[in-house]
C-alpha cells in the first residue's frame, strides 16, 4: 500500500515538475516575441512618431518657453524690460541656427547614404559564365563528382578491388572548365567557391554519385573583365539503369555556388550556376568491382552539356539567407 502510494505521490510530482517546465518554456516563448515585436517596431515608432513631435516642440514650443524665462527674468529685475526684445532676437538667431545646422545634417546624411547606394550600383561586380572550355590563362579552381567504394568486409581482396575501382574512376575523366568573367565596373571582395553538389539525376531515386571537393575554396579579388576558371570533373563509370528501352540518354543536375563582395564590402552576392549534363552510356562492363542494386549494371559513359542556367542572389541580412534579387529590392522598398 505505502509503495503504491509513493509511485502515485512520484508520478504527481513528475506531472507538476513536467506542468512547470512546459508552462516556464510557453512564457520564455511568449516574452522572447513580445521582446521581437517592440526591438522590430521601437525604432518605427522612434522614426515616424517621437522623432516629428520632439521636432514640434523645439520649433513651436520653445520661443514661448524663451520668452516665458525673459519674462521672469525681468520681473526678478535680473534683466532690463528694453531688453526684452534683444535677448528673444538674439534666441531667435541662436534657435535658427540650430534648425539649419540639423537640416544640414540631415541633407549630409541623405546624400552621403544615396552616395553610397549609387556607388553599390554603379561599381557592382557581376560574374557571369562567358564561355566553355576556353583557351584562358586564369586563376581556376576545381571541383567533381565521385563514388563511394562498397564491398563486404569478409571479401579477401577488398583491398585491391577498392584500389583498383579508383583507379579506374579518376582515370581520363570528362573535364568541362567553366570559364566566368567579372562584367561589373568594380571587382569582387573576398570571392569564395562554396560549394559544389549534385540535386538530382533522373535514373535513379537515391543516387550514390557525390561532390568531392573539401570545404569552401578561396578566390579572392576578381578585377573588372578579369577571368577565372572553374574546372568540373565527372566519372567515367556509374551504375546505370540496365534496361533502356527507347531511352537515349539521361540527365544529371549539378548546382555550382560562388560567393562574393563588392569592392565596398556592402552587399554579398551569391552566383548559383545550375547545370544540366546529358549522360550517355556508351558500353555497359561486365566484371563491375562491386554490386549496387538490382536492375543497375556498371557502365561507361560520356556526358554533354545540355543547358546552363545561371541565378543571382543577395544576403538578406532580416533573413539571415541568400535571396533572389527581386525578393532583396522589394524587402528594402517596405522599409
Amino acid at each position: 500500500m505505502l509503495n503504491n502510494f509513493k509511485k502515485i505521490f512520484n508520478k504527481f510530482l513528475q506531472f507538476v515538475r513536467n506542468f512547470i517546465c512546459y508552462f516556464i518554456k510557453k512564457i520564455k516563448l511568449i516574452l522572447k516575441k513580445v521582446f521581437s515585436f517592440f526591438k522590430k517596431i521601437l525604432p518605427v515608432i522612434f522614426k515616424f512618431l517621437v522623432a516629428p513631435i520632439f521636432f514640434c516642440i523645439l520649433f513651436f514650443i520653445m520661443p514661448i518657453i524663451l520668452e516665458k524665462i525673459i519674462v521672469v527674468f525681468i520681473d526678478k529685475e535680473i534683466i532690463k524690460a528694453n531688453l526684452e526684445t534683444s535677448y528673444l532676437d538674439f534666441y531667435g538667431t541662436i534657435l535658427s541656427g540650430v534648425f539649419t545646422l540639423v537640416g544640414v545634417a540631415l541633407t549630409i546624411k541623405y546624400e552621403t547614404a544615396q552616395k553610397k547606394v549609387d556607388d553599390t550600383i554603379t561599381y557592382k561586380p557581376i560574374l557571369a559564365i562567358d564561355g566553355i572550355n576556353m583557351n584562358i590563362n586564369c586563376l581556376k579552381r576545381e571541383v567533381g563528382l565521385g563514388m563511394g567504394f562498397s564491398s563486404l568486409n569478409s571479401d579477401p581482396d577488398r583491398e585491391i578491388k577498392c584500389e583498383a575501382f579508383f583507379e579506374q574512376q579518376k582515370s581520363n575523366n570528362p573535364k568541362y572548365c567553366l570559364y566566368i568573367k567579372n562584367k561589373g565596373r568594380g571587382e569582387t571582395f573576398n570571392a569564395v567557391l562554396d560549394d559544389f553538389e549534385v540535386t538530382g539525376a533522373n535514373w535513379d531515386d537515391a543516387i550514390n554519385v557525390h561532390s568531392n571537393i573539401g570545404g569552401n575554396q578561396y578566390i579572392g579579388e576578381v578585377l573588372k573583365d578579369e577571368y577565372i576558371g572553374i574546372d568540373v570533373n565527372l566519372p567515367n563509370y556509374l551504375f546505370m539503369p540496365e534496361k533502356m528501352e527507347g531511352v537515349l540518354w539521361y540527365e544529371l543536375r549539378t548546382n555550382t555556388f560562388i560567393s562574393y563582395s563588392d569592392m565596398f564590402n556592402r552587399v554579398r552576392y551569391q552566383y548559383c550556376i545550375h547545370i544540366v549534363y546529358k549522360v550517355i552510356i556508351e558500353e555497359f562492363i561486365e566484371d563491375p568491382p562491386f554490386f549496387y542494386k538490382e536492375g543497375f549494371k556498371y557502365a561507361k559513359v560520356r556526358y554533354e552539356l545540355f543547358h546552363i542556367m545561371p541565378e543571382m542572389k543577395i544576403y538578406s541580412k532580416k533573413q539571415k539567407k541568400f535571396v533572389h534579387e527581386h525578393s532583396y529590392i522589394m524587402e528594402k522598398l517596405k522599409k
